[in-house]
């Protein structure tokens, strides 16, 4: 999986006093962005989210301890799926390219999938003021389309 990291709308500062005309042309983005976005894919609780939604903590349970808890179980496919997961920035390029080493290819998509979708609202949650994004989401749906990349 591929992400396209971009810069999004900015929204000039409003104070009572007259401001100089602000830079608002810049669009690259940076590389410590790049990385910064990489790391929060990263994240504890989005991986968290991933294994509960695939059902990732009930995969490999005779492996495991016989009274361990819900939560220990749960931990252990969390570091688990962290090591089977590659995020790295693709050089020269405003991507993040996602890899995920499965030997069902219907489990690596949906990983890859639920990984995407934990990413989209977690940083939906963290990039808008409360009440910003309810609104919105009031006005339509928003949709987003996965291609499946392929190394060659």
């Amino acid at each position: 999986m591929k992400i396209l990291v971009r810069r999004g709308r900015l929204d000039p500062p409003v104070t009572p006093q007259a401001t100089a005309i602000s830079d608002f042309s810049r669009n690259q983005v940076t590389e410590e962005e790049l990385n910064s976005e990489a790391e929060f894919l990263r994240d504890s609780e989005i991986v968290r989210e991933v294994v509960l939604a695939t059902g990732l903590d009930q995969v490999g349970r005779r492996f495991w301890l016989p009274n361990e808890s819900k939560d220990s179980q749960i931990e252990r496919a969390i570091r688990h799926l962290s090591k089977k997961l590659t995020i790295e920035p693709v050089r020269k390029t405003t991507m993040i390219a996602v890899k995920y080493d499965s030997g069902d290819p219907k489990l690596a998509a949906q990983v890859l999938q639920e990984l995407a979708a934990a990413y989209t609202r977690k940083h939906r949650q963290v990039q808008r003021p409360d009440g910003e994004f309810s609104f919105f989401e009031q006005q339509g749906p928003v949709q987003v389309f996965l291609a499946p990349s392929r190394t060659i």
